[in-house]
């Protein structure tokens, strides 16, 4: 079987995005190019999704007023990943990807060359720098990376001076250096966090319920996804997160339903339907108790920000 084209450029990426738009101009571009790394700074105008082919650069991804949903392959199944406003993404190089939006937005694009992570992590004594795997990761807030997106954003702006060379480079060390301590995964063990789940397996439970949150979802289902017991799973569960694993999945459907509440024109009856809520007075109940306010009400108060 042939293997998929690395897109080799921001460029690419940025142009395989503005080909599946549903209509020209409905995304715009600024990219701003320094040596071992790229800024690409993206305006969506409308809807639309596109299937991201490997890349061959590392990316750090952050969301503004974000509508949108990344998801990646894995153990057999899709995994739906909602990116709420302020997330930030972390993609691999050699890894690609499915985008879909649906709303305008926006989203800054830093591309690491992988050299740079490698020198990197020489730099910092890593085992085996010349291996390493960066996981993909979502729906995080990461406020170093998200600072220095930033602090390469203003330098976007000012425009080229005699010292933004130090300076730039100075940031890409250390988003290298950030990606290497959060997410550089090869060698690294699924060690169970005394007595709770491995890092690894929790991810992967967690992707399983944001995949079906809206679907009956059992114990065995997830003790099958972590490939432990059912009679250990709630306990390793409840070890690694502080909560059961059905205040877990109720928390993830309340903030799906937070998420979607944000939408115009979004019936709650609907919704408690959607989430896999028994009815609406159940979804309001629960709503209520975790929110602190009802679906009806947080919905008004959504509309009252935008006006």
């Amino acid at each position: 079987m042939r293997s998929p084209r690395h897109l080799s450029s921001p460029v690419e990426v940025a142009a395989a995005l503005s080909d599946t738009a549903p209509e020209e101009g409905a995304i715009s571009l600024h990219l701003s190019d320094w040596s071992e790394l790229q800024l690409v700074q993206l305006h969506f105008h409308g809807a639309g999704k596109c299937e991201i082919a490997p890349i061959a650069f590392h990316a750090v991804s952050t969301f503004t007023g974000s509508a949108s949903y990344m998801s990646e392959e894995g153990n057999g199944y899709r995994h739906p990943l909602h990116l709420p406003a302020g997330a930030t993404c972390f993609r691999g190089a050699s890894t690609g990807a499915r985008y879909v939006w649906t709303a305008p937005h926006e989203a800054s694009i830093t591309c690491l060359d992988p050299e740079l992570v490698r020198r990197s992590a020489l730099e910092t004594g890593l085992a085996n720098p010349d291996r390493i795997e960066i996981e993909n990761a979502f729906q995080e807030r990461d406020p170093v990376c998200a600072h220095l997106v930033h602090a390469l954003e203003a330098e976007a702006q000012i425009g080229p001076y005699a010292a933004q060379s130090l300076v730039v480079q100075s940031i890409a060390s250390a988003l290298a250096s950030r990606i290497l301590a959060r997410h550089n995964t090869l060698g690294a063990r699924d060690k169970p966090l005394h007595g709770g789940l491995g890092i690894r397996t929790l991810r992967r439970v967690r992707a399983y319920i944001e995949e079906h949150v809206g679907e009956p979802i059992s114990l065995d289902d997830l003790a099958r996804v972590a490939g432990v017991s059912r009679f250990h799973f709630a306990r390793m569960f409840r070890v690694s997160t502080g909560e059961s694993p059905m205040g877990f999945l109720l928390r993830a459907r309340i903030e799906r339903g937070k998420a979607r509440l944000k939408e115009r024109d979004v019936s709650v009856s609907r919704l408690a339907t959607e989430l896999g809520f028994a009815d609406q007075s159940h979804f309001t109940r629960t709503f209520r108790r975790l929110v602190g306010t009802s679906p009806k009400r947080f919905a008004r108060l959504q509309d009252d920000a935008k006006s």
